[in-house]
């Protein structure tokens, strides 16, 4: 029979063992009975309720009448089945009888689920004539939601009891069927059940022999017991005066044992004393450790100290040296560079008078040339070759002071390049003091000045200098100190350019 809520799909019965008492067979009694066809013709608008990924549901139906029921097929993945399968069930009493559908959804792996219900009586049918119903599906637990609608046809047959009767019989015979068949099944089971009682009395048998055997053996053990018994006797009365004098002398021992625990009792007070006295030893012995630790700590540290302010003065001393040694060549080295700086101007100076003046000259005789020649053109050959002979040398004299201007910029630009000469030669006097105490402020300025406007203009647009910061670019941790090395490669580009 079926039951409102879940139905395992495809269960099995178990068979009772040999050794429980057979079943009894009580026929039903007889009533008046009917017969009644259903026919479960399909299904529309059934509720999906195996999910959104899961497909649609396999609905099945179970048609029951009392404690009859029904199976149809199952319809795989349908909201919309058709069975058209039909049932006979008996009416006991078509005054009360109802019929009831109940549709389940078939699951794999686990119990099948119930979609939904519904019923009709069975009142009101007339005999031989084919009705048809439309029944609304109510949900379980959804207070009574709808699930669509039920499609079934009931057909009255024989509400006279012939044809049921006979339906009946036929169940009671099925009846009695499956009772012989489990009586069969029983029988078999107790002669296996006698076959296995046979070979367990041969065994016992065995046992039974086996264990005369033993009693046997036994007896005799019990005899030459006997004889142990006697002597143990005598034994335990030479025993028993053993244990006399051994209490006599237990005594004696307990008092022994009561004095040494007395002695033991006070060498633990002693004990106990000296662990205090150690223990304070050796808390004094770790607070002098840790002073000699730390004592020994400070005079690494002061050592370690006294180190570093013996590589400062050393350090100290040698920077002193060295800055006297920079300071005194600077200042002879300085004075010879203004020396021979203001003599190379001089000199360039008054060749740089002398040829304005000479082009002056020059531009004079030019003039003079072009009126000549203007009036030899008209005064004829003798005064057009008397010109000639003045205007060529002009011409010479135009080269001479040409030649003068190119021998005096190359004094100009040997000039520069005796400048930067000399720079570059104070540099590389200054190279071994360079990695200890760097070029100041002061003396780049110094060097600049030496080199005169032109260079130290070109050399302040190279570096970016300005006047907060002369050293520009050359210095870019803003030290306030150049590398030499940097600035003998700076000038040697300039002095390239």
């Amino acid at each position: 029979s079926s039951h409102f809520g879940s139905r395992q799909h495809g269960s099995s019965c178990c068979v009772a063992c040999s050794c429980a008492p057979l079943m009894s067979f009580n026929p039903p009694k007889r009533v008046a009975p009917g017969l009644l066809k259903v026919k479960v013709v399909s299904a529309k608008g059934v509720a999906d309720i195996d999910g959104l990924f899961a497909g649609l549901s396999d609905p099945y139906v179970v048609v029951s009448l009392r404690a009859l029921s029904k199976q149809t097929k199952v319809v795989r993945d349908s909201t919309n089945p058709v069975w058209n399968e039909s049932f006979d069930l008996h009416v006991h009493d078509p005054t009360t009888d109802v019929v009831t559908f109940l549709m389940w959804d078939q699951e794999t792996g686990r119990q099948d689920t119930i979609i939904a219900a519904a019923s009709v009586s069975v009142n009101g049918l007339r005999q031989g004539e084919n009705q048809n119903f439309d029944l609304q599906l109510c949900r379980s637990g959804s207070e009574g939601e709808s699930s669509g609608f039920l499609t079934v046809e009931l057909l009255a047959v024989d509400f006279s009891g012939l044809d049921a009767e006979v339906m009946r019989l036929s169940e009671l015979g099925n009846a009695l069927e499956e009772t012989a068949a489990q009586l069969k099944k029983t029988e078999a089971d107790l002669r296996a059940d006698v076959a296995s009682l046979g070979t367990e009395v041969g065994e016992l048998k065995k046992v039974e022999s086996s264990l005369k055997e033993e009693v046997s053996q036994l007896k005799e053990v019990e005899l030459q017991l006997n004889g142990s018994v006697a002597e143990l006797k005598k034994t335990e009365g030479a025993l028993r005066a053993d244990v006399e004098t051994l209490g006599t002398e237990l005594g004696e021992l307990k008092k022994v044992e009561s004095s040494l625990r007395d002695e033991v009792s006070q060498l633990k007070e002693v004990e106990q004393q000296l662990t205090g006295t150690v223990s304070q030893l050796n808390e004094v012995e770790s607070g002098l450790r840790d002073e000699v630790s730390n004592l020994k700590d400070v005079e690494g540290k002061l050592n370690e100290e006294v180190a570093q302010l013996k590589d400062v003065q050393g350090k100290l001393e040698t920077n002193v040296g060295d800055l006297g040694k920079k300071l005194t060549l600077m200042s002879t080295t300085v004075d010879e560079l203004v020396k021979t700086r203001d003599l190379l101007d001089a000199q360039v100076d008054k060749l740089d008078e002398q040829n304005q003046q000479l082009h002056a000259h020059l531009s004079d005789l030019k003039s003079i040339e072009e009126g000549m020649q203007a009036i030899a053109a008209q005064a004829g050959e003798d005064y057009g070759a008397f010109v000639k002979q003045l205007t060529s040398q002009i011409s010479r004299n135009e080269k001479l002071l040409s030649d003068f201007s190119g021998e005096n910029a190359k004094l100009k630009e040997n000039r520069r390049q005796q400048q930067v000469n000399m720079l570059l030669q104070m540099s590389s006097g200054f190279a071994q003091w360079d990695h200890k105490v760097g070029l100041s402020l002061e003396e780049f300025s110094q060097y600049m000045n030496l080199l005169g406007p032109a260079i130290e203009a070109k050399i302040k647009g190279k570096i970016g200098g300005t006047e907060e910061n002369i050293f520009g670019s050359l210095d870019a941790d803003k030290s306030g100190t150049l590398n030499l090395a940097e600035l003998r490669k700076m000038l040697e580009e300039v002095t390239a350019e």
